[in-house]
């Protein structure tokens, strides 16, 4: 006879776990009352300020629609010939505007040629050229033709321009502030080394006692320093500037 199967104890079930609390809603924020009145204030305004907008467009439209009415009116009413003279004044109008255009754009390309002429010739116009002064040339051809009908040609009056501007610098040139300041720094007299100490037994060269070398030396220096110096380029373009300057300053000073 077989022996009966142990019997299995069951475990007792699991306390359940207690439930989480429910999250609380949260609470709604408060405005305050002055807030919300002037909200309503605000689009209340905006509001009445749209429908004013509304109705000036409105009556600007019925406005624009009653000029015209009136206008079509009173051009059916009109004489045909009264007409024909506004169309005739209108085209009038239209014509003078294109012409003076026309002759502006002329004018212009009038003025650029005189302009590259005057480049063109850079030796012979260099102080022109250097000052910027070129857009002086047409407008005293301009000025003169205008003033007594002659026509002069531009070689006439950029030469004219660029004596002045000679003469304006060869004042500046002869300016004592521009003497001073281009005056050349003297040269230091050059020095003779004093001679070796004589060995015993050597001669003494005839005239040592009085060398000649060193006045000779000192002479040649003082000639060569009293020299002119020629001015270079950028000294003659300096010079040229500082005097077109001074002359720029007088004008001012003379038209104050």
């Amino acid at each position: 006879m077989s022996e009966a199967a142990p019997a299995v104890a069951t475990p007792p079930p699991a306390a359940a776990a207690p439930a989480a609390p429910a999250p609380e809603a949260p609470k709604p924020i408060e405005v305050p009352a002055e807030v919300v009145q002037r909200e309503r204030q605000v689009r209340a305004a905006q509001e009445k300020l749209a429908a004013e907008r509304q109705e000036l467009a409105k009556q600007r439209a019925e406005y624009e629609q009653w000029k015209a009415e009136r206008a079509k009116e009173q051009d059916a009413k009109a004489d045909p010939l009264e007409k024909i003279e506004r169309a005739h004044s209108k085209l009038e109008k239209l014509e003078q505007s294109i012409q003076a255009d026309k002759a502006a754009a002329e004018l212009r390309a009038w003025q650029t040629a005189k302009i590259a002429e005057v480049k063109a010739k850079g030796d012979a116009y260099e102080l022109t050229i250097l000052h910027g002064y070129e857009h002086l040339v047409p407008a005293r051809i301009e000025a003169h033709w205008h003033k007594t009908g002659e026509m002069l040609s531009t070689d006439e009056v950029a030469a004219a321009l660029e004596k002045e501007l000679e003469q304006a610098t060869e004042k500046s040139l002869n300016s004592k502030k521009w003497k001073a300041r281009s005056a050349p720094a003297a040269t230091p007299a050059a020095s003779t080394p004093p001679p070796s100490p004589a060995k015993p037994g050597d001669a003494v060269p005839k005239g040592r006692e009085a060398p000649k070398t060193l006045t000779n030396d000192i002479g040649g220096s003082q000639t060569s320093a009293s020299a002119p110096k020629k001015l270079s380029w950028e000294e003659r373009k300096a010079a040229a500037i500082a005097k077109m300057e001074a002359l720029e300053a007088a004008k001012k000073q003379k038209a104050s």
